[in-house]
């Protein structure tokens, strides 16, 4: 039996920039699909979010 599951996660990626410490939020998307006893990733995407 075939199956997908996807995945939704928050997260703040912080950096220095030009000596100024910015932070910016995102939303990992991550798709899988299931064949029998195996996931394998089918897709994984980083979506910059405001708030």
């Amino acid at each position: 039996m075939e199956s997908t599951v996807v995945l939704l996660n928050k997260l703040k990626m912080t950096a220095i920039v030009y000596g100024n410490e910015v932070t910016n939020p995102f939303v990992v998307t991550e798709v899988y699909t299931k064949n029998g006893d195996t996931l394998k990733l089918a897709s994984m995407s980083y979506t910059r979010i405001n708030y």
